[in-house]
C-alpha cells in the first residue's frame, strides 16, 4: 500500500476525500474536496453541521431530538391530505393547494348576536372593536385579546351564571336586579324588594297540640307561658327553659326518671317501667280494659285458665296449669309432629281413605281397585307443541303423538340451565339437568372443541391475539408431585419459566415455576401422572379446543393467518396457535360415474372422462405434457395401435402418420416418408429433405446406407466386417480386408487404407494398379516403421521414427554435366556455379567431393582456410589489422580473435586497428573479452563508421566468480567467494538496477544457498510471484515477510490483506505461538513511539500515537495530537488525566455531559451479559469475587435497547442477585428478577407503585425513632391528602382532604342512601391466589356494588394485569355509611315523634 508521507495526496489517492485546506475538521464549516483539490460543494464541521451548495438528495432524514424520520417531500401532486403523517415535509405549493382546498380564500364569514359580515382575506382586514366601558380589544401578532375595562357599564340585564371575581366598586343606586321568589336560599343577589317582602312578612309561625299562631318579629314578642301544675317556663337572655313543676296534674308520655310521689291517675305506656313495690288497684276478673293488672288479678285468671277445644265432632278443654293437650293422628290418614311450640299436621306417604273432590297435584301409586274418571275427557296440547288424546277416562294407559313447532323449538333457549355437573346423565334428570351435565363433560374433554361464539375478523371483536406457539411436547415417564418428568426431553433449551403445561389427557393446566433439569420441570399445580401426553406452550396462551365461527370476514392476523371468510372456524390448536377450518363453499352438479372438473372458481361440473368399473372413457381428445404410462399393453381401439407392455414393441395395422403427412410409415412396404428434414436431437443425425444429404454428428454403427447424395462424416465409421461403397447400382468400390476398412475410387484406382491389423496402422496412397506412391506403417515389430516411398514394389526412401532417412539410391545435385553414378551424394557445380564454395581466392571450380567417406576441401591454386592466419567471412581478412601472435576470424561487421592461449575477443560492429572503431554507422557496438579466467562484456551506443568507440562496462565476471553489472572494477569488501555488484560507485549520480524477468504465471527469485539440493539450495530467498503479484522474503527455507499486491506487509503472516482494510498495511504474526514488535529507546530520556499521522505539519504527523517514556515507565495514548490515556509505573490507568491515583481514574476536564464510561459487548446472543466484578483475596490467598454489577440484554437484540442492571453480593461463597433495575425502570430487591406477586422481595415499579412481599415477616416496617408525628405521607398531584402518624404507642390514620379550602362547587347531597344498603350482596369466596385454604373470605363483589357506591369501588389500572380493576376504598364507603346513619337517625327521630317517645 502506498504511503502518504512526504507525498502529495493527489499523486497517491486522487479519490481520497479531504478538507479544502488539508487540515482536520474544526468548528468552522469546511468544504470537502477530492485528493486533487477539486471542490465538492459539501461542507462539514466537528459539530455535525452539514451544508451543500447544490442539490442534496436523501433517502431519509432523522431528527434525533424528536425521533422523527423524514422520508419524502410532499408536492402539490402528492397532496398533504394523502400524506397525513410525521414522516414527510410539504412544499409551499402543496401547502397552498391544501389551504386553498380547505380554507375559503376569498372571505371570512362571521356572525354576531345580531347581523353578520364577511372579510376578504386577500384584500381586507378583520377589525374586532370594543365598546366604551364594556369591552376592550388588543391585537399582537396572531393573537386577539378581549377583556373588560376597569369601569364596566352593563346596559341591560346581566344574565351570567356567576360573577368571577369581586365587585370592588359601588353598584349604581339605579341598578336593578331580578327579585327572587320567596323562599329562595342560594347565592343569587337579593333585591331590596326581596328583603322588604321578607321583612314585611317576617313572623314566627308556631303551632301547638291544638291551634296555631304567629309573631311579627319586628313588632311583637313571643310569650311562652306555662300551666299551673303542668309546665314551668323561664327565659334568660337568649335561652328559654321549660320544666315540670313539683306537682304534675297531667298525663305523662315517655319514661319517668325518678320517684313518683302521689297517685298516677292516667295511663302508662307499654314501654314504661314501674319501680319495684309500686301498687295498683286489682281490677275485676271480667275487666278487659287497658288498666294495670296487679299480681292478684293475674293469679286469679291463672287459676281459672283452661283451653277449650272443638273438633268436627265433640268438644273439650285443657287446664293449662295441670293438663297437656295431645294432638294425635290416624294410621295411613294423618300424622302429627310437635317440636317446641310448634305442632305440624300432615298426610303420611300412604293414605288409606277414599278421596272425594278435586286433587291438586300429582297422584302417585295405584288405587286399591281399578277405577276411572267419572267423565271421559279429551286432552289437547296447543302452542309450540300440539297433539290430542281423545276420550281419556283413566281406566287404561294412554299414548299419543306430539308435534313440535320447528321455528319455535329451534329458537328456544335453555332457560334455567343447571350449573354444569361432571356426573353422568341419569334417567331421572330433567332435560335442563341433562344438558348441563353434557355441557360439563364436553367442556372437560381434553383437546375437544368448545364453541365460544362468533367472531368479527374485520374489527377483531371479541379481541383475539396470536398464540405464543409450542415450546415442547411429549409423554411423561414417571410421577412426582408438582413435577413433569420426561426422560427423553431437552427442557433447558426449549422451555422458559412461566410457560404453560397442558395435560392432553384431562385438559388440566399448570405453569412452569422452575427448570430443574433437562428432563424435569417444577409446576405450580400437581397435574401430571406417568404416561400422560402433554404440551408446553409459550406465552401468550390460548385455550386449546376453543373455537369461534367467523361472522364478518376480514384480515385480522392470527398466527400468520390473515384471510377470513364468513363461516370459517377459528380453532385454538394444541400447538398454542390459531388454525383455520376453511368453510369455502363448493357448488355445482354432475353425472353419476363422471369424473368432475372445476368449471369456474368454487364450481364443479362434468368432465370428458367417466369411470365404469375398471374402465375410464374419454369422450374427447386426451393429451399429456409428460409421459403417458400404462401398467399393461397400451392399445387404441383394441388393435389399431398397440404398445406391448413386455417387449415395448409397437404394432400398427395401418400407416403410422404424424399430422397426416409430416411423418408416415407405410403399412404395406414399410417405407418411411418425411415431409421435412429428419433430425435427431437437432444436429446428431440429419437427413436434408431437399438435397437428401445425411449428416451424422457422432459415430455411425452397422447396417447398409443407401443414398443418392453425399455422405458427410464428422466422426468415425465403425464396422466389424467390411465397408462397401456403391458408386451406382452396377459399380462398387471394395477393399476386402479382414477386420479392416478401405475406401478407394475404382475409376481412378486411388485407394487409402485406415488400419490393418491390431497394431499395424497404415496409410497407403497408390495409383495405376499396384504401384504404391506412399506407405506409412507403424508397428512395434517393423524395422522400417515410419514413412516409405516406393517405386513399384521397391522402397526408395525410408524415414523412421527416430527421424533417420535412408535412400535406396543416390542423391544428386547437378548443375550441368553428368552426375557420377557411383556417388551416394553428389553436389556438382560448373565453371560459373559453385556446388559448395568455402574461402579461396584462386580461380577454378570450388567443389566438395567425398570419396570413401572422406571430406576433401580443395582449391586448385591455394588453401581455402589458413589455420594460422585470419579468416574472413564476407570481408577480406587483410583489410583489418592483424594482431601479432593471434588468429582472427573476420565476419561482415564482426571480429573474433584469439591472442594465443590467453585472450579471446569477440566484437560486433567493431574492429581493432590499434583502437576499437565502429564498422558501420547508426548502430551500436558490443565486445566480449575472455582472459585469465575472467569475462568482460562491454557495450556502446551508435556512432559514425570508423570513429573510435567508448566502451561502457556492462558485465564482468572475475576469476573469483564475482559478478559486476555496470561496474569498471568489482569491489568485494567481504571477500565473498561469489559476489554480485550492480552499478558503479565511482560517481555520485550512477544508479544500480537489477531486473529479473519471468512469465506472468511464474516467479522471479534470488536464492541464498549453502548447498545444492533440498532446502539448502534456498536457505534464504527473495521471490516475486507474478500470478499473485506479491514479494516474499524468507530465511531457513521459510517465508518470513511478504508485500502483497495491495502493498500490505505481513511479517510472520502471509495474507495481510485478509485482515481489516483499515489496518492491514502492516500485519505482524499469526494465530500460532507468540508474536510481537519490539521498539528500543534510551532508558534515560528516550521514548518508544508509534505515530498515526494524517499530514506532516503541526500535530498532524502524530494525530494519534502510542508512546512509552523510559525514565518514567509510563505508557501514553493520544488522539488529535492530545494525550487521552496514560498507564503509569504502578499500573494505574488514567483517562483524561496523566496522573491517575487509582487503578482506573476517568476525568472529564471539559465538565460537560458526555459519557465517562461505556461497557459494550458486541454480542447479540440472547444470554449475553456484561458485568463488573469486585474481587479480594481470601484468607488463604486465593482471589474471590465479593460483589458484582451486571448488565443483561434481557434476550433483546434489536434497536429497542431493552436491558437490566443487577447488583450481586455473595452468600456462603456463592454470588446471589440482591437488586435489579429493569429495562422498564423498575427496581427489584431480594433476588427478584421480574415483576410478580409470588416471590418474596420488594418492587419499585415504573408507574410509582411500591410492592413489599413477605412471608412470615413484616412486609413493611416503619419506625419513627423519637418524636411523635407523621410516619408516612400520602399525596395527590403533589398535595398532601393524608398521613399515618404515631403518638406514643398509638397509630392514627389521617386525611387532610376535608378542608373547605381544598374544594369548590360545594352543594348539598340530597340523595337517599339508606335504600342502597338494602340491595348490597354479601358473598363468601376464595381469592384466586389462595391455595389450600378451606375457610372462605367474606366480603363483596365490586361489580355488584359499584353502581350504588362508585366512590367506594374506584376503577384503577393494574400495571401487572395490564387492565382496569376495581379497588375497595374504605374512606369512599365511609361517606355513604355516615350519610346512611344520618338518614337512619332521621327516621328514628321521626318514629320517636310519631310514637311520642322521649329521647
Amino acid at each position: 500500500m502506498a504511503t502518504l508521507f512526504n507525498t502529495k495526496i493527489s499523486a497517491t489517492y486522487p479519490g481520497l476525500i479531504k478538507t479544502i485546506d488539508n487540515t482536520a475538521l474544526s468548528a468552522t464549516l469546511k468544504q470537502l474536496t477530492d485528493g486533487s483539490g477539486t471542490a465538492s460543494g459539501v461542507f462539514m464541521n466537528t459539530a455535525g453541521d452539514f451544508k451543500v451548495n447544490s442539490i442534496l438528495e436523501f433517502g431519509s432524514l432523522k431528527d434525533t431530538g424528536e425521533n422523527i424520520i423524514i422520508t419524502k417531500f410532499v408536492d402539490a401532486a402528492d397532496g398533504i391530505a394523502n400524506n397525513n403523517n410525521d414522516t414527510s415535509i410539504p412544499t409551499s405549493s402543496a401547502v397552498k393547494t391544501y389551504v386553498d382546498a380547505v380554507v375559503t380564500a376569498s372571505d371570512l364569514d362571521f356572525l354576531g348576536d345580531t347581523g353578520f359580515g364577511a372579510v376578504d382575506l386577500d384584500s381586507q382586514n378583520f377589525s374586532i372593536e370594543g365598546t366604551l366601558n364594556q369591552i376592550t380589544t388588543s391585537a399582537s401578532n396572531q393573537t386577539i385579546k378581549l377583556s373588560l375595562p376597569n369601569n364596566v357599564e352593563i346596559s341591560g340585564v346581566f344574565e351570567g351564571a356567576t360573577f368571577v371575581g369581586d365587585l370592588n366598586g359601588t353598584i349604581n343606586t339605579a341598578t336593578t336586579a331580578f327579585t327572587q321568589i320567596a323562599g329562595t336560599s342560594n347565592q343569587t343577589v337579593a333585591t331590596t324588594k326581596f328583603v322588604m317582602d321578607l321583612d314585611s312578612a317576617s313572623d314566627l309561625d308556631f303551632s301547638g297540640d291544638s291551634g296555631t299562631g304567629d309573631v311579627n318579629l319586628n313588632t311583637e314578642s313571643l310569650a311562652i307561658t306555662g300551666t299551673t301544675n303542668q309546665i314551668v317556663t323561664a327565659a334568660n337572655l337568649t335561652g328559654l327553659s321549660l320544666s315540670l313543676p313539683a306537682t304534675v296534674h297531667r298525663d305523662l308520655q315517655g319514661n319517668v326518671t325518678g320517684n313518683v310521689q302521689g297517685d298516677l291517675t292516667g295511663n302508662v305506656t307499654a314501654t314504661s317501667v314501674l319501680a319495684d313495690g309500686v301498687t295498683a288497684t286489682t281490677q275485676a276478673s271480667s275487666d278487659s280494659s287497658e288498666k294495670i293488672a296487679t299480681t292478684a288479678y293475674v293469679k286469679g285468671l291463672d287459676n281459672a285458665s283452661d283451653l277449650d277445644i272443638t273438633g268436627d265432632s265433640g268438644t273439650g278443654d285443657v287446664n293449662l296449669n295441670t293438663q297437656t293437650l295431645n294432638i294425635l293422628g290416624t294410621t295411613n290418614e294423618i300424622t302429627t309432629a310437635v317440636v317446641n311450640q310448634t305442632a305440624t299436621i300432615s298426610l303420611p306417604s300412604t293414605i288409606s281413605v277414599n278421596v272425594i273432590g278435586n286433587v291438586t297435584g300429582d297422584l302417585t301409586g295405584n288405587a286399591d281397585t281399578a277405577t276411572k274418571w267419572q267423565t271421559a275427557r279429551d286432552l289437547s296440547l296447543t302452542g309450540q307443541a300440539t297433539g290430542t288424546l281423545s276420550n281419556v277416562d283413566g281406566a287404561l294407559a294412554v299414548s299419543g303423538a306430539v308435534t313440535l313447532d320447528n321455528n319455535s323449538v329451534t329458537g328456544k333457549v335453555l332457560t334455567g340451565l343447571a350449573s354444569p355437573s361432571a356426573s353422568s346423565v341419569l334417567a331421572t334428570d330433567s332435560i335442563l339437568e341433562a344438558f348441563g351435565k353434557v355441557q360439563s363433560q364436553v367442556n372437560g374433554l381434553a383437546n375437544g372443541l368448545r364453541f365460544i361464539g362468533s367472531w368479527d375478523a374485520s374489527s377483531n371483536s371479541p379481541v383475539l391475539s396470536s398464540g405464543g406457539g409450542e415450546a415442547a411436547n411429549g409423554t411423561t415417564t414417571s410421577t412426582l408431585t408438582n413435577k413433569l418428568v420426561d426422560s427423553s426431553a431437552s427442557f433447558t433449551s426449549t422451555v422458559t419459566i412461566g410457560d404453560q403445561v397442558v395435560n392432553q389427557v384431562d385438559g388440566q393446566i399448570a405453569l412452569v415455576t422452575n427448570i430443574d433439569s433437562n428432563t424435569t420441570l417444577s409446576l405450580d399445580a400437581d397435574i401430571m401422572l406417568t404416561s400422560e401426553a402433554y404440551t408446553i406452550d409459550n406465552s401468550p396462551f390460548i385455550t386449546q379446543g376453543h373455537y369461534y365461527v367467523v361472522s364478518v370476514g376480514g384480515t385480522t392476523s392470527l398466527n400468520g393467518i390473515n384471510t377470513w371468510s364468513v363461516g370459517d372456524w377459528v380453532i385454538a390448536g394444541a400447538n398454542n396457535e390459531w388454525t383455520k377450518l376453511d368453510h369455502s363453499q363448493v357448488d355445482g352438479t354432475g353425472t353419476t360415474g363422471n369424473i368432475p372438473k372445476w368449471s369456474s372458481t368454487s364450481v364443479i361440473a362434468d368432465s370428458i372422462m367417466a369411470e365404469s368399473g375398471s374402465v375410464i372413457t374419454v369422450s374427447g381428445t386426451l393429451s399429456t405434457t409428460t409421459n403417458l404410462n400404462s401398467g399393461s399393453n397400451f392399445a387404441v381401439a383394441t388393435d389399431k395401435f398397440t404398445a406391448n407392455a413386455t417387449t415395448g414393441n409397437v404394432a400398427f395395422p395401418g400407416d403410422l402418420a404424424i399430422n397426416t403427412n409430416k411423418f408416415t410409415v407405410n403399412a404395406t412396404n414399410g417405407n418411411v416418408d418425411f415431409l421435412g428434414d429428419l433430425a435427431i436431437n437437432t444436429d446428431k443425425f440429419t437427413v436434408n429433405a431437399t438435397s437428401g444429404n445425411t449428416l451424422v454428428g457422432g459415430t455411425l454403427d452397422s447396417g447398409t446406407i443407401t443414398t443418392t447424395g453425399n455422405i458427410n462424416l464428422d466422426g468415425n465409421i465403425i464396422d466389424s466386417g467390411e465397408l462397401s461403397i456403391y458408386v451406382n447400382t452396377s459399380q462398387r468400390a471394395q477393399w476386402i480386408q479382414s477386420s479392416g476398412y478401405s475406401i478407394f475410387d475404382a475409376n481412378s484406382q486411388t485407394m487409402a487404407i485406415f488400419k490393418g491389423g491390431t497394431d499395424d496402422r497404415k496409410l497407403i496412397i497408390g495409383s495405376n494398379g499396384s504401384n504404391t506412391l506412399l506407405k506409412s506403417s507403424v508397428n512395434s515389430t517393423s524395422a522400417n516403421a515410419g514413412f516409405e516411398f516406393q517405386t513399384g514394389t521397391t522402397t526408395a526412401l525410408t524415414i523412421d521414427t527416430s527421424q533417420n532417412s535412408t535412400f535406396a539410391g543416390r542423391i544428386n545435385g547437378v548443375v550441368g554435366g553428368t552426375a557420377y553414378n557411383t556417388a551416394g551424394l553428389w553436389l556438382q557445380g560448373n565453371s560459373s556455379t559453385d556446388g559448395i564454395s568455402i574461402g579461396g581466392t584462386g580461380g577454378g571450380d570450388k567443389n566438395i567431393d567425398t570419396y570413401g567417406g572422406a571430406l576433401n576441401l580443395q582449391e586448385t591454386s591455394q588453401n581455402g582456410v589458413n589455420m594460422w592466419g585470419n579468416v574472413g567471412i564476407g570481408v577480406t581478412p587483410s583489410s583489418w589489422e592483424t594482431i601479432s601472435n593471434s588468429n582472427a576470424l573476420q565476419f561482415y561487421g564482426s571480429y573474433v580473435y584469439n591472442y594465443r592461449d590467453t585472450n579471446l575477443i569477440i566484437g560486433n560492429n567493431a574492429y581493432y586497428d590499434g583502437a576499437w572503431r565502429y564498422y558501420k554507422a547508426s548502430i551500436g557496438a558490443t565486445k566480449f573479452n575472455s582472459g585469465n579466467g575472467a569475462f568482460d562484456f562491454a557495450v556502446s551506443s551508435s556512432g559514425n563508421a570508423n570513429d573510435p568507440i567508448t566502451w561502457i562496462d556492462a558485465l564482468k565476471i572475475d576469476s573469483s566468480g564475482n559478478v559486476g553489472i555496470g561496474v569498471s572494477t568489482i569491489n568485494n569488501p567481504f571477500s565473498a567467494q561469489a559476489a554480485l555488484q550492480v552499478g558503479d560507485t565511482s560517481t555520485t549520480t550512477n544508479n544500480g538496477l537489477i531486473t529479473i524477468g519471468s512469465g506472468t504465471a511464474g516467479s522471479g527469485d534470488i536464492y541464498f544457498a549453502d548447498g545444492t539440493s533440498g532446502g539448502s539450495a534456498y536457505k534464504g530467498f527473495v521471490s516475486y510471484k507474478h500470478n499473485d503479484d506479491y514479494l516474499a522474503f524468507g530465511t531457513a527455507e521459510t517465508t518470513r515477510m511478504i508485500i502483497d499486491s495491495s502493498g500490505n506487509v505481513g511479517i510472520g503472516n502471509t495474507n495481510p490483506s485478509d485482515y481489516g482494510a483499515d489496518a492491514n498495511n502492516l500485519v505482524v504474526g499469526s494465530l500460532v505461538g507468540n508474536n510481537g514488535i519490539t521498539i528500543l529507546s534510551s532508558s534515560s530520556s528516550g521514548y518508544g513511539s508509534i505515530y498515526f499521522a494524517d499530514g506532516t505539519t503541526s500535530t498532524a504527523y502524530y494525530s494519534g500515537y502510542i508512546s512509552y517514556q523510559q525514565n518514567q515507565s509510563n505508557m501514553a495514548f493520544g488522539t488529535n495530537g492530545v494525550e487521552r490515556m496514560r498507564i503509569d509505573v504502578l499500573g494505574n490507568v488514567g483517562i483524561g488525566t496523566d496522573s491517575p491515583s487509582a487503578k482506573l481514574e476517568i476525568k472529564d476536564s471539559a465538565n460537560n455531559n458526555s459519557n465517562l464510561l461505556t461497557l459494550y459487548r458486541p454480542n447479540n446472543s440472547l444470554a449475553a451479559a456484561s458485568y463488573i466484578d469486585f474481587s479480594f483475596n481470601t484468607a488463604n490467598g486465593t482471589q474471590a469475587v465479593y460483589s458484582r454489577i451486571q448488565s443483561d440484554n434481557d434476550g433483546n437484540t434489536d434497536s429497542a435497547q431493552s436491558g437490566s442492571l443487577s447488583f450481586w453480593t455473595p452468600s456462603s461463597g456463592t454470588l446471589a442477585e440482591r437488586m435489579r433495575i429493569t429495562s422498564g425502570g423498575e427496581v427489584l430487591f431480594s433476588g427478584k428478577t421480574a415483576l410478580n406477586l409470588n416471590t418474596i422481595g420488594t418492587e419499585f415499579r415504573a408507574n410509582g407503585q411500591c410492592l413489599f412481599i413477605a412471608d412470615g415477616d413484616n412486609a413493611v416496617d416503619l419506625n419513627r425513632l423519637t418524636n411523635n408525628g407523621a410516619i408516612a405521607l400520602f399525596r395527590q398531584a403533589g398535595i398532601v391528602v393524608g398521613n399515618i402518624s404515631v403518638t406514643g404507642s398509638a397509630t392514627a390514620y389521617n386525611t387532610t382532604n376535608s378542608d373547605e379550602r381544598l374544594k369548590k362547587n360545594i352543594t348539598k347531597w340530597d340523595e337517599n342512601i339508606l335504600d342502597k344498603f338494602k340491595d348490597i350482596q354479601p358473598k363468601e369466596f376464595h381469592f384466586n391466589q389462595q391455595e389450600d385454604i378451606e375457610e372462605k373470605q367474606k366480603g363483596y363483589i365490586a361489580q355488584n356494588e359499584v353502581d350504588k357506591f362508585p366512590e367506594a369501588y374506584p376503577l384503577v389500572y393494574n400495571e401487572e394485569a395490564k387492565e382496569d380493576r376495581h379497588l375497595f376504598n374504605p374512606s369512599g364507603m365511609t361517606v355513604y355509611l355516615m350519610k346512611a346513619i344520618q338518614e337512619l337517625k332521621a327516621e328514628v327521630d321521626k318514629l320517636k315523634q310519631e310514637c311520642k317517645c322521649k329521647n
